[in-house]
């Protein structure tokens, strides 16, 4: 076989993949490693005994899928900009009034903010709006080789570096390039709007021009004198600025460039960067970084965070993040009922509901040269790479994958206090509600978007990957980063999300309706004799969402169209879960769970058993507070005791004041008593949703020992319960 035919090893494929991709990471070389694996055993099977290059191929294969998917982000980034939340007036007042701040308090700010959301919801579109206003210097600091749209900007990495080799001090002379940068602007600027230079921009070879010129024109910027360099206030093309507005703005966009970039002294070009522009102080000139990391609104961490850095960083206070990019159903406005439609074209209607990025990327592909069908499997694809963190398969993917993934299906919540919010909002998808006024902490969400939860509920397909999934989660559980109580809720959760999951396992589209016959024949068999009234009933749910309100009869059709079942408020009387199902002629109703987790092999420890599954799960009793109380159509009520040593089965009683016969009785109750009644689950799966039920913080756990004879760490389980009286037994 020829040499170059032949299935390379791991050494020699990261050593010529660096030199192709030299930006790639590790972590990106390891999961293409796999990848050319895959594409290697593949190749090979379709082509026996083919010489070719399969390295090369691979390459070319890749660059090909990279190529399609610039090109589908490009075209969706000219679909006209929609703004009924009028987003843009108020981004224009941040940027005006931070800037007014801060050159009324220069001594302890510096003029830049932040633009600061999850992937999808349109940062640059919207900066686009305001370089239609604002003559805007765009520096995109992407990785030449990466997707994404714009494009990386020619000599950007070049000139950052640049305040690496600048001595303490002398920062000003990266604004002295960075005057040259703008003096040009503002030359193109006397004969050019400003919606005109921000098309320039988008130009490759107008930009790599730009730049050129920039660098030539200040290429004496190590040996130039300060006095020399004029780079005082009066001198600055913008000066002339009463009202303290922004004149020009410099966005750097993909900014977590200049975090991760550390020089030889451990000091990173965020903060070079930072002391570069503690140096400005030209009125109209204001800085914005662009990019999904919180880590970029606080880069200058407080003294108690780095004794080590210098005292006029530590004292800078910070301008608070701009997060609001109330982007999410933009193209909804005209979803409609799609369970009459084809399959296709309820899925197209649901692609139109989440933030921007998924129906523009999807529309852009099916006006391409892509099918409805394909494009939507091309979109599916993308949010399952989006939701892995940029890898291609799961297998590939890190730990906050799986979190991810469940996150989406059973919204998880996520503890603000740890660096899991951060992980997920810039590589997982995740959506930033909240920023803390200190800049420590996030407050994340899943909100509901059906093609995101098709993409992760077709990611755990099939069992290895669910597996691998559901122990991640209970290693980061017993790690304290995720608050899953109570636990029994989120195990039920899992339980509905798996039961759809096994009946659409062969369907193209997890998102379509079943019946509700189908879904309670596999939960409860028994049960389907009891329910003729629901014949015709479907449900449609792919995820759970929470609600902080009593729900009203209006709402169960919005929570059905949008594929969501809902997590009843923590004060909600008897009910914890609801699942909206859709009755003939566009009535609909509920099926309502109720969920416990007495761990005992007694089913009566539950001592209001089982009026808890009977006149406490009545709309009257449940909905008091909202008209659902009146409800009058038919509904089924599951009462689950998950934490039950055994199973068993019962259709309570339920409580009247008069006796009713079938066709009277509206209400239809089962009561489900421990994990191995699901026989639909495999014993894998019940043997981590059984861990899941008993997962809490302990030290004993494995993630907390540690141990080295070597060098003296010594562990014992007694000294840890005498640390902590009467709190473990002495059995343990």
């Amino acid at each position: 076989m020829d040499v170059d035919a032949r299935l390379m090893g791991e050494h020699e494929f990261f050593w010529k993949y660096s030199k192709d991709c030299p930006s790639a990471t590790i972590k990106q070389a390891d999961a293409a490693y796999n990848e050319y694996q895959d594409f290697y055993a593949k190749y090979h099977q379709d082509n026996p005994g083919a010489t070719t290059n399969c390295y090369e191929e691979y390459l070319k294969t890749k660059q090909a899928a990279l190529h399609q998917q610039n090109q589908a982000l490009m075209e969706a980034f000219k679909i006209p900009y929609k703004d009924p939340s009028n987003i843009v007036e108020l981004f224009q007042d941040y940027i005006n009034k931070k800037h007014a701040y801060w050159f009324a308090n220069q001594a302890d700010h510096i003029p830049y903010g932040t633009l600061f959301q999850s992937s999808g919801y349109g940062k640059t579109r919207l900066i686009e709006q305001i370089a239609r206003r604002i003559p805007t210097l765009y520096v995109c600091l992407r990785p030449k080789e990466s997707t994404g749209y714009p494009p990386a900007t020619p000599y950007a990495p070049e000139i950052f570096d640049r305040l690496g080799q600048i001595s303490g001090g002398e920062e000003w002379r990266f604004i002295y390039i960075l005057w040259h940068a703008i003096k040009k602007l503002q030359g193109y600027s006397l004969n050019e709007s400003a919606e005109n230079l921000w098309k320039l921009q988008l130009d490759y070879e107008w930009c790599e021009k730009f730049w050129a010129e920039v660098l030539a024109s200040s290429k004496d910027w190590e040996k130039v004198n300060q006095r020399d360099a004029n780079l005082n206030r009066n001198k600055f093309p913008f000066s002339d600025n009463p009202d303290n507005k922004v004149k020009i703005l410099l966005c750097i966009d993909e900014a977590r460039y200049l975090i991760s970039s550390v020089q030889n002294d451990g000091c990173r070009k965020f903060r070079l960067f930072g002391r570069a522009m503690r140096q400005i102080d030209w009125n109209g000139f204001f800085v914005l970084f662009l990019d999904t990391p919180s880590k970029i609104p606080n880069s200058t961490p407080p003294s108690s965070a780095d004794p080590s850095g210098r005292k006029d960083e530590l004292e800078l206070k910070l301008f608070h993040p701009f997060t609001r990019l109330t982007t999410m159903d933009i193209f909804g406005e005209k979803t409609e009922d799609p369970v009459e439609t084809s399959e296709e074209d309820q899925m197209v209607q649901l692609a139109r509901l989440g933030r921007p990025l998924i129906y523009s990327y999807f529309d852009v592909k099916r006006k391409g040269s892509f099918s409805t069908q394909t494009a939507l499997k091309e979109l599916v694809s993308l949010l399952k790479i989006k939701l892995f963190g940029g890898a291609s398969s799961f297998k590939d993917s890190e730990e906050m994958s799986s979190i991810a993934v469940l996150s989406v299906l059973v919204c998880l919540d996520i503890s603000p206090q740890s660096k899991i919010p951060s992980d997920l909002v810039t590589s997982h998808m995740a959506t930033c509600v909240a920023v803390s006024r200190d800049g420590e902490r996030l407050l994340i969400r899943y909100p509901s978007e059906p093609l995101l939860a098709e993409a992760a509920l077709s990611a755990i397909t099939d069992n290895e990957t669910l597996i691998c999934v559901l122990q991640r989660f209970n290693e980061i559980l017993k790690k304290g980063f995720v608050d899953a109580r109570p636990r029994e809720e989120v195990v039920a959760r899992i339980i509905l999300i798996l039961a759809v999951r096994s009946i659409q396992k062969t369907k193209q589209w997890k998102s379509i309706a079943i019946t509700v016959q189908r879904l309670m024949e596999l939960l409860d068999p028994a049960a389907v004799d009891n329910l003729q009234h629901f014949e015709d009933a479907t449900v449609a749910f792919t995820h759970f969402i929470p609600i902080t309100y009593f729900p009203e009869t209006c709402y169960l059709k919005e929570y059905y169209q949008r594929r969501c079942a809902v997590i009843l408020k923590g004060n909600n009387p008897g009910g914890d879960i609801m699942i909206p199902v859709k009755l003939p002629e566009d009535r609909y109703s509920y099926i309502l769970v109720q969920v416990e987790n007495y761990a005992l092999s007694d089913r009566n420890e539950d001592k209001s058993y089982p009026e808890s599954d009977s006149s406490k799960l009545t709309s009257r009793f449940v909905f008091r507070k909202s008209d659902l109380e009146d409800h009058e159509e038919q509904c089924i009520t599951l009462y689950w005791q998950l934490g039950f040593q055994g199973q068993l089965r019962e259709v309570p009683p339920i409580c009247k004041s008069k006796p009713q016969n079938l066709e009277e009785q509206k209400q239809h109750t089962f009561a489900h008593v421990g994990l191995n009644f699901f026989e639909f689950l495999n014993y894998n799966i019940k043997k981590e949703l059984a861990d899941l039920l008993d997962a809490f913080i302990s030290p004993f756990d494995e993630v907390w020992k540690f141990e080295n004879e070597e060098t003296g760490n010594h562990w014992s389980e007694d000294h840890i319960m005498a640390q902590d009286p009467l709190v473990y037994s002495s059995s343990m």
